[in-house]
């Protein structure tokens, strides 16, 4: 299927996924792991989401912020800030202006510790 035929497929979706942003429902980024690679999924799906009209900010505090908040671990997680846990992925750019920027990393830090791209596209 062609970029214009998989548009067309998914635009009902955009259109529930932008209506239920406008009526302030809370969406949440996931994945179809591992139907899609690992991390990938992911970032396909906070695209996607910021296609479908919530914007690129609002797409990845999707799976970040308002991700924690619905699993009641927003004191522990979601946001970068002294004494919650942070796993941190640092990109070429700035996705909260070209979205498609995530797909730029240049450095994961997972526990404090940097891990590389390989070892990462290498694990489930």
């Amino acid at each position: 299927m062609n970029e214009t035929g998989s548009r067309k497929v998914m635009e009902p979706i955009f259109e529930t996924i932008a209506e239920l942003g406008n009526r302030g429902s809370r969406i949440i980024a996931g994945t179809d792991s591992p139907i899609v690679p690992y991390g990938f999924g992911l970032i396909l799906e906070i695209e996607q989401l910021s296609e479908a009209g919530l914007g690129p900010s609002l797409a990845i505090r999707s799976a970040t912020q308002l991700a924690a908040e619905a699993l009641g671990a927003e004191d522990d997680l979601g946001t970068v800030e002294a004494g919650k846990i942070a796993d941190l992925v640092l990109v070429k750019g700035d996705p909260t202006q070209n979205i498609k920027d995530l797909r730029r990393t240049e450095v994961v830090i997972v526990n404090g510790r940097v891990v590389t791209i390989p070892r990462l596209l290498n694990q489930p």
